[in-house]
């Protein structure tokens, strides 16, 4: 993969999309003059590559991360190269069958919290790679490696995401309108849907689509920066079908997360605990960035709590499982669940 070939750098604030809560429900019968559409908040994650022995990459060079992160369903890697005797570094994606809009931060991350970060800004296209050419001159990468050793950070904000090719037929065509009352519109894709179904499973869509608001009173409500793809997933999920699986699981529990869909949230989990082939590290990843159950969710009671975390503790079942757990980041657990893995630690140690 040639530089030539790779996205370039443009400059960019570092904003991203504010994630709404529950709009408050208001006492009084008229429509407010504001629309209140949901924000999807941007899909959000961190890649990190380190890179030894980095001054003996000889010009025209390429380094690629061995290990893949998967992050949203898709797998990333960090990939560097030496041109015009500067630093290049990218982000790769691995399906190459996404179109994407958003940013990304690279940092690298040298002695003393010493950072040199350049901040790059991909816009709406088909998405195989991106990130900064000739970030750094060859001369002073030094001041920024350890030992010959190079630290690279790379934060990733997916703002807008479409999938390349999907043709599956909707639930929620106009073969539906019959049984809706309310159309919403994703990327000028109409979802029939009804208005109080989707109350009754979210206090957003309750206060979205009943309350004071004009969507309460519009025919079609616009959900703008939302891919067809995941609102197909999301409205499944809310309806009944089986449609979870590894590649949207992760956008999906976002997307409840942050519009309190408590139903799409337990689906999830559940899935993520009897189905997914997702590495043991990365549930554990999504159960606390979502803050699922387990990692101090509320059950109807202790025991059941414990049931649950009885269950994911028992697929630790190597070290290398642990320390992909772990991660580096011990501190990111609450009390209990530290507690658990302390006991964990112990028992893996013994058993040698």
């Amino acid at each position: 993969m040639s530089a030539a070939k790779r996205g370039r750098q443009n400059s960019i604030s570092d904003d991203s999309p504010a994630a709404k809560k529950t709009a408050p429900l208001s006492t009084t019968s008229e429509p407010k003059n504001t629309t209140q559409v949901p924000v999807i908040p941007a899909k959000v994650f961190v890649v990190k590559h380190l890179i030894e022995h980095v001054s003996t990459l000889p010009e025209d060079g390429e380094l690629c991360s061995e290990d893949w992160d998967d992050h949203f369903g898709l797998n990333w890697c960090v990939s560097v190269a030496r041109t015009n005797n500067h630093l290049s570094v990218y982000i790769v994606e691995g399906s190459e069958r996404w179109c994407m809009e958003g940013d990304i931060r690279i940092d690298l991350c040298g002695r003393d919290a010493k950072n040199f970060s350049v901040i790059v800004k991909f816009n709406r296209g088909h998405f195989t790679n991106y990130g900064c050419v000739d970030m750094l001159s060859w001369d002073k990468l030094a001041e920024y490696t350890i030992d010959d050793r190079l630290k690279i950070q790379i934060e990733m904000r997916i703002s807008w995401m479409s999938k390349m090719g999907f043709n599956e037929p909707s639930k929620f065509d106009s073969s539906k309108s019959e049984v809706s009352d309310c159309i919403l519109v994703a990327q000028d894709q109409k979802f029939h849907v009804a208005r109080h179904f989707l109350a009754t499973h979210s206090p957003y869509f309750e206060a979205l689509l009943l309350g004071p608001y004009k969507e309460a009173k519009m025919a079609e409500v616009q959900l703008p920066g939302l891919d067809p793809y995941d609102v197909e997933n999301f409205l499944r999920v809310i309806y009944g079908y089986q449609a979870i699986n590894d590649q949207n699981v992760e956008g999906l529990l976002l997307i409840a997360d942050k519009n309190d869909t408590p139903i799409i949230k337990e689906r999830c989990e559940k899935y993520l605990l009897e189905e997914s082939e997702k590495s043991i590290g990365k549930t554990f990843d999504m159960f606390l960035k979502f803050h699922c159950n387990m990692v101090g969710g509320s059950f109807p009671t202790i025991n059941e709590k414990k049931v649950f975390q009885d269950k994911i503790m028992d697929e630790i079942t190597t070290l290398d499982e642990y320390k992909e757990v772990i991660n580096g980041d011990f501190e990111r657990y609450d009390l209990a669940v530290a507690k658990r893995l302390l006991m964990k630690s112990a028992e893996l140690l013994l058993r040698g």
